[in-house]
């Protein structure tokens, strides 16, 4: 919960997936295909994230904002590379001030990706922590989408820090 607590950037935009004839089946089915033996452990690196004549990294935040697909090809995380999905239901059950997926009782099919910024990260050590999510518009998980889906990102901390761990 620290991660929602203490955001250094949150995004949230809606994409219209009236095109996109899927279903959160679908794209879980897409998620799970391939299935990791082991958990990522891609590098970071400068070298991924610019080159001499491109800005690789401002052209993948471009295509985050204007992209309106529910599966897109496979491609390199820049900035945070490794990471596991995860799905569930999203949840909102407190009175606030916030509309849509944000109103209270609001309930919702989720497909997250958390990830951590930093290369070689092992429990204990510092790293950086990412948060990225699509919720669907219906709780039934065949329904096909013909409302929009949202997708938010969320980041905690760039630079990294040490997480809390209680050895058991």
């Amino acid at each position: 919960m620290q991660l929602l607590v203490f955001l250094m950037l949150f995004v949230f935009y809606s994409c219209a997936s009236l095109a996109n004839e899927h279903s959160f089946q679908n794209v879980w089915n897409q998620v799970t295909s391939d299935p990791l033996s082991t958990l990522p452990q891609e590098t970071v690196s400068f070298s991924k994230l610019f080159s001499w004549s491109k800005n690789i990294i401002l052209d993948n935040a471009n295509r985050t904002l204007v992209e309106h697909a529910d599966i897109l090809e496979p491609f390199d995380k820049l900035a945070h590379p490794n990471g596991i999905c995860f799905k569930g239901i999203w949840e909102i059950h407190k009175e606030n001030h916030y509309s849509g997926y944000f109103t209270n009782h609001t309930k919702a099919l989720i497909i997250v990706r958390a990830s951590s910024a930093m290369s070689n990260t092992h429990r204990g050590e510092i790293r950086a922590f990412g948060f990225a999510g699509k919720i669907f518009p219906s709780l039934n998980p065949l329904e096909i989408n013909e409302e929009h889906t949202a997708n938010f990102f969320l980041i905690d901390d760039l630079v990294g820090q040490m997480p809390n761990i209680t050895q058991m």
